[in-house]
């Protein structure tokens, strides 16, 4: 989700559109940040999985390295904006894909697979309607 702000927050100014369409989807984005929430109160307890700081930064490299990257020092035009909005979608899909794949029940198993499904409904809108 900060990574999306940070996109938005350099975006040109002067490109309402896409600045609308970028806080459409961080709203999108915390709306499935709550539901996980939701889910996971839901769930009968806590992973008993506890990463240091170093093994979570690898995580986030791992599964997300273009949120490492730099957007450069001048404002981001559209087209820049939605490439890295698109990596952005590439990764959170491969993402729950890897959570459904390991998860350790049929109901999480389900819950992360329609995450697949969502995530994998933005790209294609992505890459078709928007690039």
């Amino acid at each position: 989700m900060d990574r999306l702000r940070t996109i938005l927050d350099r975006s040109d100014p002067k490109d309402l559109s896409l600045r609308r369409y970028l806080l459409e989807l961080s709203a999108e984005q915390e709306a499935r940040l709550k539901d996980m929430e939701r889910y996971d109160s839901k769930v009968d307890g806590p992973v008993s999985w506890r990463p240091d700081e170093a093994k979570t930064q690898r995580l986030l490299r791992r599964f997300f390295p273009s949120v490492s990257q730099r957007l450069g020092h001048s404002p981001v035009n559209r087209e820049a904006a939605m490439h890295f909005v698109e990596r952005l979608e590439v990764e959170i899909t491969r993402f729950y894909q890897a959570i459904a794949s390991r998860a350790p029940d049929d109901d999480s198993r389900i819950f992360f697979t329609k995450e697949v499904e969502c995530a994998t409904s933005r790209l294609k809108v992505h890459r078709k309607v928007l690039l």
